[in-house]
């Protein structure tokens, strides 16, 4: 939410069809903990045109928020 990108995050997961995009909904969800390496996380920094480095400063940043 701080990095802005919730509203992209969440068209992104709607974007998913089928039961792929329920299940990858119910993760992000219902997930404690968001993980760098989860593969719902790289695909969500990939549909959002995000480069490990990006993704990787994210999470540096969000590290330092607590």
């Amino acid at each position: 939410i701080l990095a802005g990108l919730d509203d992209a995050v969440e068209a992104a997961l709607a974007a998913i069809p089928g039961t792929a995009g329920k299940l990858a909904r119910a993760e992000w969800e219902q997930s404690n903990m968001v993980e760098r390496n989860r593969p719902l996380v790289k695909q969500m920094a990939q549909a959002l045109g995000m480069t490990d480095a990006q993704l990787d400063q994210l999470f540096i940043t969000a590290a330092g928020l607590s």
